[in-house]
């Protein structure tokens, strides 16, 4: 007799009625695991010290450190563990970016029980999970590739010239040339680190234009502006 190993997932979201109703939708599928509960960063690295986790399911937007953040510290310091982002959001900006970052899958919140079984068994077997439509999206968007992504430095300043051409409509107009150009990495989930070498600045300095950037636009984290720029449509400008 085969002795099959229970599972153990992990599920990182900041609304508990959605905890539950994950929760509730793995524990009335065929997959046998222990789920635990966290709703932020912090508990979310406290949980991954103490204890081994199968697996991650990550909110994008999550309060402080976003799920993209956190993300990219999960790949430096948990290389081999499967990360799933569960989000309401079916958007191609968001699948992109999953895609991209190197992410398991990718769920949208009001999934059926049988397509969130189907993702973790996947994604258990060593295979990727996007679902048929939403990867479509994907493959639909794919040539509108991110200049940061593929230029760096010069793809800040591509994209701060194609923003700088809009009208005074562009809900960025407020922000300085060197604002919007730390707004982009910043949308695009880069590290604070990252975009300060990118643009040859001290990590001090893009953290004082990223507290400008709130200030302006009346948002509260990374998160926020992950959100504003997709609903916004300025990803796809990029």
């Amino acid at each position: 007799m085969t002795f099959v190993k229970k599972k153990k997932i992990l599920i990182a979201d900041d609304h508990q009625i959605v905890r539950k109703g994950i929760i509730e939708m793995i524990h009335d599928s065929p997959i046998d695991a222990d789920l635990i509960e966290c709703s932020n960063g912090v508990e979310t690295f406290d949980h991954l010290e103490r204890a081994n986790f199968d697996m991650l399911l990550l909110d994008i937007s999550l309060p402080g450190e976003s799920g993209l953040e956190i993300f990219k510290r999960v790949r430096l310091l948990y290389p081999e563990m499967p990360v799933i982002f569960i989000t309401m959001f079916s958007n191609s900006d968001y699948v992109k970016m999953a895609v991209r970052l190197g992410a398991s899958g990718y769920i949208v919140k009001d999934s059926s029980i049988d397509q969130m079984a189907f993702a973790l068994q996947e994604v258990f077997a060593g295979r990727r999970y996007f679902g048929g439509d939403l990867l479509l999206q994907f493959f639909n968007s794919e040539h509108d590739e991110s200049s940061i992504e593929k230029n760096g430095l010069e793809g800040f300043h591509a994209i701060e010239d194609k923003l700088g051409k809009k009208d005074d409509c562009n809900k960025l107009a407020i922000l300085s040339k060197r604002e919007r150009q730390v707004f982009m990495g910043l949308a695009q989930g880069r590290l604070t680190k990252e975009i300060a070498y990118d643009l040859e600045l001290s990590s001090k300095t893009i953290s004082t234009y990223r507290n400008r950037i709130l200030e302006k636009l009346n948002l509260k984290n990374n998160a926020d502006i992950v959100s504003f720029a997709i609903k916004e449509n300025i990803l796809k400008n990029s």
